[in-house]
């Protein structure tokens, strides 16, 4: 598999990663996004997710299907729109 550094990317757009395989647990090198747009991860095969500090909206159906069981989330998140995908 291909490894992908986002660690200059400003903006992800609309289901950029939807179906994707990652297999890494980790959203925390997306350092310049601040938001996680609507089904941006959706169906995933993450299980795992932690986002990093600068994530201020999460999108709709943004992990829909990812089964997160174990979720780190910043404390400074100001949105989850509908269907986000996470159950808290």
């Amino acid at each position: 598999g291909a490894t992908v550094n986002l660690s200059n990317v400003e903006t992800l757009g609309h289901a950029s990663f939807m179906w994707a395989i990652i297999k890494s647990n980790s959203l925390t090198t997306l350092t310049k996004v601040t938001e996680i747009p609507d089904q941006a991860f959706y169906a995933n095969s993450m299980s795992t997710l932690t986002l990093p500090n600068n994530i201020l909206s999460i999108g709709e159906e943004a992990f829909c299907y990812c089964q997160i069981r174990n979720l780190t989330l910043p404390s400074n998140v100001q949105t989850i729109k509908k269907q986000g995908g996470i159950k808290i």
